[in-house]
C-alpha cells in the first residue's frame, strides 16, 4: 500500500471511531436491557431546542485516492568499476538466484531458466543484466512477459510497469545455447564456461558467469544461489554449498540440487558436470570437507589431506571458517591456475603432476575463503586485498605448522627474487591488463609481512581479525584495511602503505617493532 492510500485508511478509521463514540452518548441501557435516551439526549430533542438548533452539516465523504503510477528511470549498465565499467548493473540488489539448468554434453547445449529475486534500489523503468550469447525464449518480470534488448553482454529488461524503489521483484529468463567464453569481450579474456575432457566447468574471475546465466556480475552484489542441474545420469554434478538431493529421472538423466546458504560474489560460484567422484572424508569444527575429483585422479585425493590442518590453523588466526562446507574440485584439464570458488576451490589435474608445491596452493585457496570470499573487493583495483593476503597466508601456515620454518628468511628470499616482479605494476593499482601480475601476489604478501614487523604480532593479528569481523559479508577498499590497521595499532600508516603499494621502489622490510 502506497503512502497516500494509508492516509485515507487512517482517516476512515478515525471517522468510524468518532461515530461509534457519538452513538454511545445518546442512549443508556435500562435495567431490563432496553435502551432509553439519556437526559441530555431527551433535552436536546425538545421542540424548543429542535427549533433553535441549526441543522448539522453533513460529514464530507473523502474522495477516493488513486496511487500515482511509478515513473522510473533506467538502472545503470555498470557499477562504475574503474577497470571493468560495464560489469555489474545499477538500480537493484539481488537476494537470490535459482538456476534450473539442463546440460546435454552430446550437443554441448545448456538450457533452462534462471530466476532472479531482487529489490529495486531506485524507481526502475528498466534495468540491465549481464548475459552473453545464449538465445532467450522467454523473459518475465513478476510473472508477466517483459520486453528486452541486447547489446553484446548487456541485456536490458523493460518491465510493463516501472518498479518502485524498495519493492521486491522477480525476473525469470528462459534460454538455451552453447555457452561462450569471455574472449568475446575486449577487456576480460579468461572467464566463463569450459567444456574440456570429460568435464564441463566454470572459471570466472574477474567475471564469466554472464556467459552461462543472466547475472549482476560484480562482487558488490552478493547473493544466495540455488543450483538445480539435470544431466545424463552417468555424470556427477558438483556445486556450492551442500548437496540437497539427487533424483533419477525416467529419461536416463538425474537432477542434482545444491543450496548455498551464504551470499557470494557471482564469480565465486563453482559448477562442474562430468565424470567426477564425490568424496567426504572428514569434518573440521562441524564443517564437512567434501571433495570432487575427476575419476582418473580420485585415488590422489590424499594430496589435499593438509586441508583439515590448515583450516584449524586459519580458524585460530582469522576467526571461524565462514561457510557451511569446504573442499576441492579437480577437473580433467591442465588448467594452469587454481581459483578460490566459494566452498569448493577448483584445480586442474596438472596440480597433481608435479612442479607445484601443492600445500602452498591449497593453503592459498583456502585462505581466500576469508580474504576474497567472506570479505570481497569493492572494485577490482583492490585485488591485492585478495591475492596478497592469500599469498602471505601460505607463509603463515608453514610458520604455524613447521617449527623450523623461518618466515623472515623466506620473505626476504621472496623479496630478493626477480625484483622486476615487485616494481611493475604496483600492487595497489595494477590495471586491468595485469590484474594477476606477480607483484600483486608477491609484493602484496611481502607488504603484509612488513606491516607485521612495523606494528608487531599482537596488533597485526588483531588487525586481521578485526578487519574480517567488521566487513564480513561486505566489500572493501584498501582504505578500509588501512583504517583498521591504524585504529588497532595506534599508528599513522599512510606513508607506509603509499610506499609499499603505490611506489615502484621496493622499500626495505623493517626488522621488527
Amino acid at each position: 500500500m502506497r503512502l497516500k492510500a494509508l492516509v485515507v485508511a487512517v482517516a476512515f478509521a478515525l471517522v468510524a471511531t468518532a461515530c461509534s463514540s457519538r452513538g454511545a452518548e445518546v442512549t443508556q441501557e435500562g435495567a431490563d436491557g432496553t435502551t432509553e435516551p439519556t437526559a441530555e439526549a431527551a433535552a436536546a430533542e425538545s421542540p424548543e431546542d429542535a427549533e433553535s438548533t441549526p441543522e448539522s452539516a453533513p460529514t464530507p465523504t473523502p474522495e477516493p485516492t488513486v496511487d500515482e503510477p511509478v515513473v522510473g528511470t533506467p538502472g545503470a549498465d555498470g557499477v562504475g568499476d574503474p577497470y571493468y565499467p560495464t560489469l555489474g548493473n545499477g538500480g537493484y540488489d539481488v537476494q537470490r538466484y535459482v538456476l534450473d539448468l539442463t546440460w546435454d554434453p552430446a550437443t554441448a547445449v545448456l538450457s533452462g531458466t534462471t530466476t532472479i529475486e531482487a529489490t529495486a534500489t531506485q524507481d526502475l523503468a528498466s534495468f540491465n543484466l549481464d548475459f552473453l550469447g545464449m538465445e532467450i525464449s522467454e523473459l518475465t518480470v513478476a510473472g508477466t512477459d517483459a520486453d528486452f534488448d541486447r547489446d553484446l553482454a548487456e541485456l536490458t529488461v523493460i518491465p510493463n510497469e516501472a518498479i518502485a524503489e524498495g519493492d521486491p521483484f522477480e525476473t525469470a529468463v528462459t534460454y538455451s545455447g552453447t555457452p561462450a567464453r569471455t574472449e568475446a569481450l575486449s577487456d576480460i579474456d579468461i572467464g566463463g564456461w569450459y567444456f574440456e575432457g570429460s568435464n564441463a566447468f566454470v572459471v570466472s574471475e574477474p567475471a564469466g558467469n554472464f556467459t552461462w546465466h543472466p547475472v549482476n556480475d560484480h562482487p558488490t552484489d552478493k547473493a544466495l544461489f540455488r543450483v538445480i542441474v539435470t544431466a545424463p545420469d552417468e555424470l556427477t554434478v558438483a556445486s556450492a554449498g551442500l548437496l540437497e538431493s539427487t533424483t533419477p529421472n525416467e529419461d536416463g538423466t538425474a537432477t542434482w540440487i545444491y543450496e548455498a546458504r551464504d551470499p557470494m560474489a557471482p564469480y565465486l560460484l563453482p559448477l562442474a558436470i562430468g565424470d567426477l567422484v564425490l568424496l567426504e572424508d572428514t569434518t573440521v569444527g562441524g564443517v564437512p570437507i567434501r571433495n570432487a575429483l575427476v575419476s582418473s585422479v580420485a585415488d590422489q585425493v590424499g594430496a589435499f589431506d593438509a586441508t583439515a590442518d590448515m583450516m584449524e590453523i586459519f580458524t585460530e588466526m582469522f576467526g571461524p571458517y565462514p561457510f557451511d562446507a569446504y573442499g576441492v574440485l579437480v577437473v580433467d584439464t591442465a588448467l594452469g591456475v587454481a581459483l578460490e570458488q566459494q566452498t569448493m576451490s577448483i584445480f586442474g589435474t596438472d596440480f597433481l603432476e608435479g612442479g607445484f608445491n601443492i600445500d602452498s596452493v591449497v593453503a592459498h585457496e583456502l585462505a581466500h575463503q576469508w580474504f576474497g570470499n567472506l570479505v570481497s573487493v569493492a572494485s577490482w583495483d583492490n585485488i591485492w586485498l585478495n591475492e596478497g593476503f592469500a599469498t602471505y597466508a601460505e607463509h603463515l601456515y608453514f610458520e604455524a605448522s613447521d617449527p623450523t620454518y623461518d618466515i623472515d628468511a623466506q620473505i626476504a628470499g621472496v623479496a630478493s627474487f626477480a625484483p622486476e616482479f615487485f616494481s611493475n605494476p604496483v600492487p595497489g593499482d595494477p590495471g586491468p591488463d595485469q590484474l594477476f601480475a606477480a607483484s600483486v601476489y608477491f609484493r602484496g604478501g611481502v607488504t603484509l609481512h612488513a606491516l607485521r614487523r612495523t606494528i608487531g604480532d599482537d596488533a597485526f593479528f588483531e588487525t586481521l581479525r578485526t578487519y574480517l569481523e567488521r566487513f564480513a559479508g561486505s566489500n572493501v577498499t584498501t582504505e578500509d584495511f588501512v583504517a583498521v590497521a591504524e585504529e588497532v595499532s595506534g599508528q599513522d600508516l599512510d606513508d607506509f602503505f603509499d610506499a609499499w603499494l603505490y611506489s615502484t621502489d621496493l622499500p626495505a622490510i623493517p626488522e621488527g617493532s
